[in-house]
């Protein structure tokens, strides 16, 4: 899922109890890597670093939001993955 807005130490991304969030999940945030260009202009991402996590304080249909465990800071387009 990706990061659609921040607000302080309060994130919203794209994923919610369709994918089976819930409350208190933790998550890793990680800051995508454009490595390469596709000949007609496409951009190619790759997972980059870990930049920090977060945990699931409310959960939607398709959006969820948390709040920062530790790390930072985080932006729109940043990756938001299950901690394993």
């Amino acid at each position: 899922s990706f990061v659609v807005d921040t607000e302080e130490d309060i994130l919203t991304f794209g994923a919610g109890a369709d994918v089976g969030l819930v409350p208190g999940t933790g998550l890793f945030v990680i800051r995508p890597v454009v490595r390469s260009k596709g000949p007609l202009g496409q951009r190619f991402m790759f997972s980059g670093d870990n930049i920090g996590t977060i945990r699931v304080l409310e959960v939607g249909p398709g959006t969820s939001r948390a709040g920062r465990v530790e790390g930072g800071p985080f932006q729109p387009g940043d990756w938001v993955a299950p901690v394993r």
